[in-house]
C-alpha cells in the first residue's frame, strides 16, 4: 500500500512538473461591477440607425439618461457624407466650385420617448445672378443665373421613438420647403453586458505586467504596491472566474505604452467602486 502511495505520489509530481508554468490559471478578485437592469421606460438610442428619407446609414449616439426629469443628449452622424446636389457658390469670381456635403444628420434632447430642442442639417438649392463670365470677351459684361448648394438648419420637431426603441418619426422644418417628415430604423441591436466594460483596481504587491496572458510572455513593467490601474478587459477560465486583466495605468493609456498589458488576477484587488459610474465591486 505505502509503495502505490508513493508512485501515485511521484505521477502527480511529474504531471505538475510536465505543466508549463505559464499555462497555469489562477482565479483572482473579480471587479467585474455588475449593471444594474435597465429602469422601466430607459431608452439607449446608441448605435447604427437608418435614416429612411435618404436612405442613408447613420451613427447616433446617446449621452445621458432620458428619465428622471433629465435628458441625454442626442447626435446622428452619416457613415458616408450626404451630398448635396450642387456645389458651393463659386460667387462672383471665377474659382473651382467645391463640393457641400452634410457630415451631420441631426442633433437633440431625448426626454422620455421624445426627442426635442433639436436641429436637421439641410441640403438647400439656391440660385443667383452673377456679375461676370470669365468666358466672355474681356471687358464684355454677361450677367447669368448660377446655381448652388449650402447648409442650413432646421427645427427639429417632437421625434417619437416606438415603444421598442428600435424605430422613431416626427417632423423638422426646412426654411424652404415647410414641416417635411422624418424617420429612423434601427439596423443594430442595444449593446448588452452583464458588467460594465472597465473598472479601476490597484496592486496588492510588487506585481510583473505582461505581454500576453501568460507569464511566459514578455515582461512590460513592473509597478509597486497600491499602484492605480483601470482595466479595459477580463480574461476568464472555464467557469467565467477572472484570472487575468488587461490593464493600462491611469493618465498613461494605450496599447503602446509600457504600461498597457496583462495582470494576474490573484495580485489585483478593488475596495472601491467606481465613482463615476453607481455600482460595488463583487
Amino acid at each position: 500500500m505505502r509503495s502505490k502511495r508513493i508512485l501515485l505520489a511521484v505521477i502527480a509530481l511529474c504531471v505538475i512538473t510536465l505543466s508549463p508554468i505559464g499555462t497555469l490559471a489562477q482565479t483572482g478578485t473579480d471587479c467585474r461591477r455588475k449593471i444594474e437592469p435597465p429602469r422601466k421606460g430607459s431608452i439607449d438610442l446608441t448605435g447604427e440607425w437608418m435614416d429612411n428619407s435618404v436612405n442613408l446609414k447613420v451613427r447616433i449616439i446617446q449621452l445621458g439618461s432620458n428619465l428622471g426629469g433629465y435628458f441625454g443628449d442626442v447626435s446622428a452622424a452619416y457613415h458616408t457624407p450626404y451630398k448635396c446636389a450642387y456645389p458651393a457658390s463659386t460667387g462672383s469670381g471665377g474659382s473651382t466650385p467645391t463640393e457641400v456635403k452634410l457630415d451631420n444628420d441631426f442633433t437633440g434632447h431625448l426626454k422620455n420617448n421624445k426627442i426635442e430642442e433639436g436641429e436637421v442639417y439641410i441640403c438647400q438649392t439656391q440660385t443667383r445672378g452673377k456679375t461676370n463670365d470669365e468666358t466672355a470677351t474681356p471687358g464684355t459684361f454677361i450677367p447669368h443665373l448660377e446655381t448652388y448648394s449650402k447648409v442650413v438648419r432646421g427645427q427639429l420637431k417632437d421625434m417619437t421613438v416606438s415603444e421598442d426603441g428600435n424605430s422613431m418619426h416626427g417632423t423638422f422644418d426646412d426654411p424652404a420647403k415647410g414641416n417635411q417628415p422624418i424617420s429612423f430604423t434601427r439596423l443594430s441591436k442595444p449593446e448588452k453586458s452583464q458588467y460594465y466594460p472597465t473598472g479601476p483596481i490597484s496592486t496588492t504587491a510588487t506585481t510583473k505586467i505582461y505581454a500576453d496572458a501568460s507569464t511566459d510572455s514578455a515582461v512590460r513593467f513592473t509597478v509597486p504596491r497600491d499602484t492605480q490601474l483601470t482595466f479595459v478587459d477580463v480574461k476568464l477560465d472555464a467557469n467565467s472566474n477572472p484570472t487575468w486583466y488587461v490593464v493600462e495605468s491611469r493618465g498613461a493609456g494605450g496599447a503602446t505604452s509600457k504600461n498597457f498589458g496583462v495582470i494576474r488576477a490573484a495580485n489585483i484587488t478593488c475596495g472601491n467602486a467606481n465613482p463615476k459610474v453607481p455600482g460595488k465591486a463583487h
